[in-house]
């Protein structure tokens, strides 16, 4: 009985989990979507850089938020995070592609120093 109960118990932290995390992330989308959310270089906890094999720029992988381990992928137009194991992903249509932009000068300034 007490197994059961343990069960249960993980049960309820990972359904928990599962909406924290689509809340996060679709709040995150809706935010891109509406133009309320503005990425800036000092909200960068880390970025990956997707390149051809001559080193140009295709897209980037960049995390937004540490806590949730969020992450916006401009090269699969995706947004996703992957909390304790839960993971979720929503796909997103930005169409000044900003985020994009922004990646990708701040990758020709780190390839020029």
């Amino acid at each position: 009985m007490i197994i059961a109960m343990a069960n249960i118990n993980i049960i309820k932290k990972y359904n928990q989990n599962q909406k924290e995390i689509k809340n996060k992330v679709d709040e995150l989308l809706s935010n891109i979507k509406n133009k309320k959310y503005i990425l800036k270089e000092k909200d960068i906890i880390d970025i990956n850089y997707i390149t051809d094999q001559h080193r140009r720029y295709i897209g980037a992988r960049i995390l937004v938020d540490s806590k949730f381990n969020i992450w916006i992928d401009t090269e699969a137009k995706e947004i996703y995070c992957n909390k304790e194991g839960d993971t979720y992903k929503v796909l997103y249509i930005q169409e000044d592609q900003e985020i994009d932009k922004i990646a990708k000068n701040l990758y020709f300034i780190n390839i020029t120093i």
